[in-house]
């Protein structure tokens, strides 16, 4: 609220605001939501120490990370 009030100020539309926040893994749906209410608009997935380092597998691994909170974040 406070970003969009500066925003307001600034005469600049609150609205096109883009804002992020990483999130890591274990992140769940509450607090997504809860990042979501608070005015979040982008999330920055990292997967700290967790990849593989075999290609194939690695990319399973994003590919599944990815649906995951895709799916969560298109249900917000």
């Amino acid at each position: 609220a406070r970003l969009k009030q500066l925003t307001r100020e600034q005469e600049r539309d609150p609205e096109a605001l883009r804002i992020a926040t990483g999130i890591f893994t274990w992140t769940e749906a509450d607090e997504l939501k809860r990042y979501r209410d608070a005015g979040i608009t982008e999330f920055l997935l990292f997967k700290s120490c967790e990849l593989s380092t075999d290609h194939d597998t690695m990319l399973g691994e994003v590919e599944a990370a990815a649906r995951k909170y895709v799916d969560l974040a298109a249900g917000l």
